[in-house]
Order: structure tokens, then sequence, then C-alpha cells
């Protein structure tokens, strides 16, 4: 027992949109999370550099055991070399669910569909309009008896507006090291053919993260990102903090 609530715990810590798991019926899972971010310059392409403050408020909540209603807010301020002054990016709405397709004992196999819009305060170009849908497959084991999990999440993005639409691939794998604490890490990759509205290439990212959890109820994670590789597409680096809370 004391393994099966440390797995859910850890389940729980991952990311909205990261991983095959679902939320237990009933369960609601709010994360509040602020990323802090500078880019330099782009892959292989001019660009100029500057500093983005984010922040997200997702929900997940358990409807039934087999499915997962999925919800998220997200606003965005930038500084530019040009800018005087932070200013506002484009804000974001999500709405989505996670459906479960197969289960075994150590395995999960999952589908989600997430659609994305800016809000109509600050309209953006229709690029920023997508359909997200994902195809998950999850596993829980034990690591020196200690509960992990790991998560393959590929998929592919429909951008509206002439934009082309973009392949992704998410891997998550995590595990407790203590009582109260668990790392969780993470790579993101998307690949994206150019057009006349933007040149094609791809970018990978990682993410590594420490989490506290402080009881059932409430866990923290302090997180560090940064751009492995690209074409065409900005490197970044940052770091993250993020509050959970369960009811």
């Amino acid at each position: 027992m004391r393994c099966v609530l440390c797995l859910v715990w850890l389940l729980w810590a991952a990311p909205v949109h990261a991983g095959a798991f679902l939320q237990r019926e009933g369960m609601l899972l709010t994360i509040h999370d602020v990323a802090v971010s500078q880019s330099r310059g782009a892959y292989g392409a001019q660009a100029s550099p500057y500093k983005k403050m984010e922040g997200d408020t997702s929900m997940e909540l358990g409807v039934i055991s087999w499915f997962t209603l999925l919800t998220r807010v997200q606003s965005m301020q930038l500084l530019t070399s040009t800018d005087a002054q932070w200013r506002a990016g484009p804000r974001m709405a999500e709405l989505g669910g996670r459906l479960r397709l197969w289960q075994s004992r150590d395995y999960i196999l999952s589908t989600q569909l997430v659609l994305r819009q800016p809000d109509v305060i600050s309209p953006q170009p229709g690029a920023l309009y997508a359909r997200d849908w994902r195809i998950m497959l999850g596993r829980s084991f034990d690591i020196y008896g200690w509960p992990a999990f790991w998560s393959l999440a590929p998929g592919l993005r429909q951008r509206g507006g002439g934009a082309r639409d973009e392949i992704h691939l998410e891997i998550t794998a995590g595990s407790f090291i203590a009582d109260r604490w668990q790392v969780i890490g993470q790579g993101f990759s998307l690949w994206r053919q150019g057009n006349g509205l933007e040149p094609g290439g791809y970018q990978h990212k990682l993410q590594g993260s420490l989490i506290f959890n402080a009881g059932r109820a409430w866990s923290l994670e302090a997180g560090y990102f940064f751009t492995l590789a690209g074409h065409q597409m900005r490197e970044e680096v940052g770091w993250k903090l993020a509050l959970w809370r369960r009811m």
C-alpha cells in the first residue's frame, strides 16, 4: 500500500499534458507555476535576444476512472532589446481530455486531445490556435524499492492561420529518492516543415525538477530547463517554480 500511495504522489506531480496517466475519479489537481527564461538568439538564424516570464494555471479533474478533464490558462510577459519595459505577450487558454485506452498492472495506454486558443483581448496571428493530439504509453515500476515511472507521448499539433503542423515528442521519467522527495526528468522535441510564413526546423529541450511533497495535498517543484539543440528555432534557458494542490 505504501508503494501505491507513493506512486500516486509521483504521477500527480508530473506536469499537465506530460504523461499517459490519469487522475483518480473525483480527484482535482491544480498546478500554479511561474517560469523565467531568456534567449540570446536562435540556431542557424538571426534573432533578437529576449527575457520572458510565464504564468500558468492548470487543472486536471478525474471525471471517471477512464477519463480526465484538462484545462490550462497561460499568460506571458516579454522584454526585448528594443523594449523600454516589459510588455504583455499572448494569453492562451486550453481545454481537452485524456482517455484511457488500455491498462495492465504496470502499463497504461491513453490518448489526449487539447484545443489551444489565444484570448480575445490580445488577438494574435491564427498560428497560435492549435489542436494537439497525443497517443501516450506509460509504465510504473520500482528502482531499489522506490516507485518510479516513465511515459512516452508522441503527437501532432495542427496549427491555424496557414502555419505548418508540428510533430511533437515528450519523454518523461521520474522516481522517489526519499519519503518526501522525488526527481523528474523530461525531454521535449518538435519538428516543423517550413513554408512562406515561417522557416522549418527542429528543437530539443531538457528539463529537470526536484519535488518536495509537503503532504497528501501540497507539493512544491523547482526546475531548470534549457534547449539542447535545434535548427531555425530559439535557444532558451530558464527556471521554474510550481505549486500543486490536490483535492
